[in-house]
C-alpha cells in the first residue's frame, strides 16, 4: 500500500489563499507522501484547476510524486435532468483532462449529496445511466472512473456493488471513504470485504461523536451526530480496515483526507504520522 494525499484536505487553506497546488506538492514531498489526488472543487479553487495541473506536472515528476487521481465534485443523482446532463458534461471534461495529464483515474465525488432524501430506486437509475454515458468516453481514452461513497444515499457496500454490477464495465471502480460507511451504520471493514476487487483508492478520514450540531452531512441513519477529526483520535476502526485491506491484497493508495477544524497542515501531518505508523505495523 502507498501513502497518498488529497488536495481536499487543504480546502480552507486553499480558499484562504494560504495554499496552492505548487505548495501542496512541496508539502507532500517533504512528508514522504508517494502520490497526490487533485480534486477540482469550484467553490475552493479560485480558477480552473486544470491549468494548475498542467503547469505542475513537471514539478510532481521531479519530486517523484505520482498523480494518481483527478477528482471532480458533480452530482449524478439529482432529479433535474438538465443538472444531471451538465454534471455528465463536466465529468467528460475531467476525463479529457485526465487523459492529457496522464492521470489513470477520474474520481466522482458528491453523488447523492444534493438531494439527500431521494428514493434509492430513483437515485440508482440516474447514477447508473449517467455512468454508462460517461464511460463511453472513458473507455476510449483508457481512463478508469471511480465513484466515491458519501452521505446516506449513495453509500453502503450493497448499493455501491449494485451500481458496479448494473453498469458492468471493467473501467468502473469505487473509491471508498472509510469513515463515510459509519453514516449508514455499516462497519467499514465489512464494506471493504464486500467491495474487494473493485476498490481503486481508499480515503482515511477521522470522525468522532459530536457534542454539538455539525450539519446534516455528518448525521448517521441512526441519528448520531459526528464531526471530523485527526486520524486515530476518533471512532473509525482504522487499524482493522488496514489489516482487512492487507488480507484482500489491496496494493493501491491509502489517502489522508483531513476535514477537521485545525489548520489543515497541522491536522494532515498528525494524520499522516498515524497512518505511517499503522502501515509499518501491518507490514511486519
Amino acid at each position: 500500500m502507498k501513502l497518498g494525499l488529497t488536495t481536499d484536505s487543504f480546502g480552507p487553506a486553499i480558499q484562504g489563499g494560504r495554499m496552492n497546488l505548487s505548495k501542496i506538492i512541496e508539502f507532500a514531498k517533504q512528508r514522504d507522501f508517494e502520490g497526490i489526488e487533485i480534486v477540482n472543487r469550484k467553490d475552493i479553487w479560485r480558477r480552473d484547476i486544470g491549468d494548475d495541473i498542467k503547469m505542475n506536472m513537471t514539478r510532481m515528476r521531479e519530486n517523484k510524486l505520482r498523480y494518481f487521481s483527478y477528482g471532480v465534485n458533480y452530482d449524478l443523482a439529482v432529479s433535474d435532468s438538465q443538472v444531471r446532463w451538465r454534471s455528465m458534461n463536466k465529468i467528460r471534461e475531467a476525463i479529457l483532462l485526465a487523459s492529457t495529464t496522464n492521470s489513470p483515474d477520474v474520481c466522482i465525488l458528491g453523488t447523492g449529496l444534493t438531494e439527500p432524501d431521494m428514493a434509492w430506486d430513483d437515485v440508482s437509475s440516474y447514477v447508473i445511466d449517467g455512468l454508462k454515458d460517461c464511460l463511453q468516453l472513458a473507455e476510449m481514452k483508457h481512463i478508469k472512473l471511480s465513484i466515491k461513497n458519501g452521505g446516506r444515499i449513495c453509500n453502503g457496500s450493497d448499493r455501491m456493488l449494485q451500481i458496479l454490477n448494473e453498469v458492468g464495465s471493467e473501467n468502473l471502480q469505487v473509491s471508498i471513504d472509510v469513515a463515510a460507511f459509519l453514516l449508514v451504520d455499516e462497519e467499514p471493514a465489512d464494506a471493504v470485504r464486500t467491495l474487494q476487487g473493485s476498490i481503486n483508492n481508499v480515503h482515511f478520514t477521522g470522525v468522532r461523536n459530536a457534542e454539538t450540531y455539525v450539519g446534516n452531512e455528518w448525521v448517521t441513519l441512526g441519528g448520531r451526530q459526528l464531526e471530523p477529526c485527526v486520524l486515530g483520535e476518533g471512532i473509525v476502526p482504522q487499524r482493522e480496515v488496514l489489516y482487512t485491506l492487507k488480507q484482500i491484497n489491496y496494493e493501491g493508495f491509502v489517502i489522508v483526507l483531513y476535514q477537521g477544524s485545525e489548520e489543515p497542515a497541522v491536522g494532515i501531518e498528525r494524520s499522516s504520522n498515524y497512518l505511517k505508523t499503522m502501515l509499518k505495523e501491518i507490514k511486519k
